[in-house]
């Protein structure tokens, strides 16, 4: 497939369906506030219990993550977050249950325990409540306003696969660290697709986050050629060609996760990222590719550390400005 399929046909329609399920979660979150503005003590105690059952997820996936670098500090860091999580669980359970704890909680060992005692007793009833039907039709929801746009999802490879065979990841953990899972992972943002392009030209991790409301990718080695070597006003050559699987998107289920925000608003969260449950190969169609888009300098702020860890901008060095708006 012609890589301009990614820069021109699939970049507009993933941005309409971006807009389109912002509305689907700005709907469902304002549903979640009305339980939580409600009178009936029930419902607003079946959404704590949701966030509960969630923050024990990822408190779980980060105790069963398996390590992949420094294997004492890696995990010793991921125990401490995790048990850090399971505090706060005791604690919000009490507040909002308004029942005392007798248990004594003073050794990681009692807190495990405790919490994992309110997780088996809650996850029971929210098994039972709206707040799970209404996660399986939140998930049905974001689905159906992707594929009216979308055919395809997308993986990007640091090249094809052998036998040409897309096999799934195995206890791979999501973007949200609520779940380890057998899945085939791709992305449904194109700024995604990006970020993910230039990580897969490095062959290893990039940090992403938000600076002043625009999209971060921190490498750490520079994707990109040689500025010498950027020969067209439109692109940034990469440092090595990559692949794109694109997969059929109805074989695929949303990542979602349920979580405070910072101003303290609870609610759905979902960023692009989708997983298939299917244990076998999938078919792909694919994309080589050896630049990216240089208009996406105007969305996204690409960084490197250079030898002595200082910051590169790599905005201002291939596009001559940094994002500063």
């Amino acid at each position: 497939m012609d890589e301009k399929f990614l820069f021109n046909d699939s970049k507009k329609s993933l941005k309409n369906s971006k807009r389109s399920i912002g509305l689907v979660i700005e709907n469902y979150n304002k549903k979640v506030s009305e339980k939580l503005c409600s009178n009936n003590k029930d419902e607003k105690m079946d959404v704590y219990r949701t966030l509960l059952v969630f923050m024990m997820k990822k408190a779980k996936t980060l105790e069963e993550m398996k390590p992949k670098e420094d294997y004492d500090k890696w995990r010793n860091d991921r125990i401490k977050r995790a048990l850090e999580i399971r505090n706060r669980i005791i604690k919000s359970y009490k507040e909002i249950s308004g029942k005392n704890i007798e248990e004594n909680t003073d050794t990681p060992d009692q807190i495990i325990e405790v919490s994992n005692q309110i997780f088996e007793k809650e996850e029971k009833l929210w098994k039972g409540g709206a707040m799970c039907k209404m996660i399986s039709d939140f998930k049905t929801d974001i689905m159906k306003e992707y594929c009216k746009e979308n055919k395809y999802v997308f993986t990007i490879l640091k090249q094809e696969p052998k036998d040409h065979k897309l096999l799934p990841a195995k206890a791979r953990e999501n973007e949200y660290m609520n779940e380890i899972v057998d899945a085939h992972f791709a992305t449904a943002d194109y700024n995604g697709i990006i970020g993910y392009i230039c990580r897969a030209v490095n062959g290893n991790g990039f940090h992403g986050s938000f600076e002043n409301g625009k999209p971060l990718f921190e490498y750490p080695k520079n994707p990109f050629a040689d500025v010498s070597e950027q020969n067209n006003s439109t692109i940034v050559k990469l440092e090595r060609p990559v692949v794109i699987a694109l997969t059929d998107s109805k074989k695929y289920e949303p990542v979602y996760d349920f979580c405070t925000d910072k101003a303290g608003n609870i609610g759905f969260r979902f960023g692009g990222e989708m997983i298939s449950r299917l244990k076998e190969p999938l078919n792909f169609e694919k994309i080589e590719l050896d630049y990216i888009d240089k208009s996406v300098f105007k969305d996204i702020q690409f960084r490197t550390r250079d030898s002595k860890g200082n910051i590169i901008n790599l905005n201002e060095k291939y596009c001559g400005e940094e994002i500063v708006r």
